[in-house]
C-alpha cells in the first residue's frame, strides 16, 4: 500500500509537471490574457474568421483563406464564450493533451524519469517554433500525438488494436487534414508500414479490419464538416480555396533545387535532423527488439512530413512544430544515455544542469528574451493602438456600415463591431495564386463602398501597396477624407 501511494504521488507530480510545461508553452502565446502584445499575422486571420462564425458568417463563403475549416471552427467556441481568453484556454487544453500523449509515447522508450525529461526537452524545441498561436500546427499537434501513441503502442504490444483506437486514428487523421491539407504524412507513413507488415505476415483479415475501421473514423470526422460547408453554401468555395488555390501555392514555381534547399532548411532547425540517423540506426539494429516496421513507419512519416513542409519552399519556422513529435523517441533514448553518463561525475547535478543548459541555450534564451518570448509578452503593448483604432471605427460608423483594411493589418477586425466590405480581408499570401481574387476584391470596393478604409502607415505614406490597388487609391482621393493618422495607421472615411 505504501508503494502504491509512492507511485501515485510520483505520477501526480509528473502530470502536474506536464501541465506546467503546457502552461509555459502557451504563456508566450499572443493570446495570453496578461499581455497587450499585437497579434501575429496568421492568428489574427484565423481568429477574425472564428469571430465571424460567432456572428453568423461562414468560412470560405464570407471569408477567403486557404487553410482547412477546422482551424477556424476549433477557435469558435472559445471566441464565443470568452474572446481571446477563451481561445487561449483552448490552446492550453490542446497543449496539455499534446504533452500528455508525448509522455505516454515516451514511456515505451524509457522509464518515467527519462520520459518526463525527454518531453520537457522536446517542448523546449517546440516553443522555439511557437510564435504563431491558435494556428494550424498547434491545433493539429494533439491529434498527431494521440495517433503516434496508438501506432507505437500497436508495435510494442503486438496486439490487434481495439476498434475504437482504429476509429480514433481515422478521426485524428481527418481532423488534421481539415486543419491543413498537408497534415496527413504521419498516418500515411505508418499505414504504409502496417500494410507491408500485414502482407508480409499474411495477416489479411486483420488488415481488412484496420482499413474498415480507420475509414469509418475518417467518415465520422469528415461527414459533419462537409455537411456544415454544403448546407451553408460554402462547399465549392472550400474546394476552390483549399485545394486549387492552396495547391497552386504549394506547387507554383516548384523546382528540384528549391525543394532540396527547403528540405534541408527544415531539417537543420533546432535538432529536427536527429530522427533521421537514429531511425536508420534503429532499423538496422532492431532497437528494443520491436518490429522493424515501427521504425520504418517512424522514418517514412518523418521524411514525408519534412517533404510536404519543403514543397512550399518558404523558410517559416512555425512549420517545424509538426516535426517535434518525432523527437520524442530520440530524446527519451538520449536522455537516458546522458543521465547515466553523468551519474558517476562529481557534482553530477550541477554538471548535468550546465550541460543541458548549453544544449538548449539558444532556445531557452529565445523563450525568455526573444521577440516572441516572455519578456515581449510582458512588456509589449502594441495591441493597445489596434484596440483604440477599433473604437474610433465604431464611433464614426453606423451598425450596418462595412470597412476594409488593405494589406496586412487585418487584426483590426477583431476590435470592431463592423464587418468587412469584402471577403478578402487579407489580400496576400495564398490569395495571390487565385487569378480572379484581385478583380473580385476591387469590384467589392467599388460596389460596397466601405465606410472606412484603413491602411498601414509606412514612413508617412499610405500608397505603398502594389500597383493593382490603384483603383482604391483613386476612390480614397475622390470620395474619402482622412479620419485618423498615426505612426502606424491611416483611416479614411467616406465623404469629403
Amino acid at each position: 500500500m505504501t508503494m502504491l501511494n509512492k507511485v501515485t504521488k510520483k505520477d501526480i507530480l509528473i502530470f502536474s509537471g506536464l501541465f506546467l510545461l503546457a502552461f509555459a508553452v502557451v504563456f508566450i502565446s499572443c493570446l495570453n490574457p496578461f499581455t497587450s502584445k499585437e497579434l501575429d499575422t496568421d492568428t489574427s486571420l484565423y481568429l477574425t474568421i472564428a469571430q465571424g462564425i460567432t456572428r453568423g458568417q461562414v468560412p470560405f463563403r464570407d471569408f477567403v483563406d486557404n487553410k482547412g475549416p477546422l482551424v477556424y471552427l476549433i477557435s469558435t467556441p472559445g471566441m464565443f464564450l470568452g474572446g481571446f481568453l477563451g481561445v487561449w484556454l483552448t490552446e492550453l487544453i490542446f497543449m496539455f493533451i499534446s504533452v500528455l500523449f508525448a509522455y505516454k509515447t515516451a514511456l515505451f522508450f524509457g522509464e518515467k524519469k527519462y520520459a518526463f525529461w525527454a518531453v520537457i526537452f522536446s517542448f523546449i524545441v517546440f516553443q522555439s517554433f511557437f510564435y504563431e498561436a491558435a494556428g494550424t500546427e498547434e491545433y493539429a499537434l494533439p491529434f498527431i500525438m494521440i495517433s503516434l501513441y496508438i501506432f507505437v503502442k500497436y508495435f510494442f504490444t503486438q496486439k490487434e488494436p481495439p476498434f475504437y483506437e482504429l476509429l480514433i486514428l481515422g478521426i485524428c487523421c481527418a481532423v488534421s487534414f481539415f486543419i491543413r491539407i498537408n497534415m496527413f504524412p504521419l498516418w500515411l507513413g505508418f499505414c504504409i508500414a502496417i500494410v507491408i507488415e500485414s502482407l508480409f505476415k499474411r495477416k489479411f483479415l486483420p488488415l481488412l479490419r484496420y482499413i474498415l475501421f480507420f475509414s469509418a473514423g475518417l467518415l465520422i470526422a469528415a461527414i459533419p464538416v462537409f455537411l456544415y460547408l454544403y448546407l451553408n453554401n460554402a462547399f465549392f468555395d472550400y474546394i476552390h480555396q483549399n485545394f486549387i488555390v492552396g495547391g497552386s501555392r504549394g506547387f507554383s514555381g516548384f523546382s528540384i533545387k528549391g525543394f532540396t534547399k527547403s528540405f534541408f532548411m527544415v531539417l537543420e532547425k533546432n535538432y529536427c535532423y536527429l530522427p533521421l540517423p537514429f531511425y536508420f540506426a534503429w532499423i538496422v539494429k532492431k532497437y528494443k527488439n520491436v518490429s522493424v516496421f515501427l521504425y520504418i513507419g517512424l522514418l517514412l512519416s518523418y521524411i514525408l512530413t519534412a517533404v510536404f513542409l519543403a514543397v512550399i519552399q518558404v523558410d517559416i519556422d512555425h512549420y517545424n512544430m509538426v516535426l517535434v513529435p518525432f523527437l520524442i523517441p530520440v530524446f527519451t533514448v538520449c536522455t537516458k544515455f546522458i543521465f547515466e553518463y553523468f551519474s558517476t561525475v562529481k557534482y553530477k547535478k550541477i554538471v548535468l544542469s550546465l550541460f543541458i543548459s548549453i544544449l538548449f541555450a539558444k532556445m531557452l534564451l529565445a523563450y525568455f528574451f526573444g521577440d516572441f518570448g516572455v519578456y515581449a509578452i510582458i512588456k509589449d503593448t502594441s495591441r493597445r493602438e489596434a484596440i483604440s483604432v477599433g473604437k474610433i471605427i465604431d464611433q464614426n460608423t453606423n451598425k450596418d456600415d462595412t470597412i476594409i483594411f488593405m494589406g496586412k493589418p487585418y487584426y483590426i477586425y477583431l476590435f470592431t463591431e463592423r464587418k468587412a466590405a469584402s471577403r478578402y480581408i487579407y489580400q496576400g499570401s495564398g490569395i495571390n495564386y487565385d487569378p480572379n481574387a484581385r478583380k473580385e476584391f476591387l469590384e467589392d470596393m467599388q460596389n460596397n463602398k466601405p465606410a472606412i478604409i484603413g491602411i498601414r502607415n509606412i514612413e508617412g505614406n499610405y500608397d505603398h501597396l502594389p500597383d493593382w490597388y490603384l483603383p482604391v487609391y483613386d476612390m480614397i482621393e475622390n470620395e474619402y477624407h482622412i479620419l485618423y493618422d498615426s505612426d502606424r495607421y491611416f483611416l479614411f472615411k467616406r465623404g469629403l
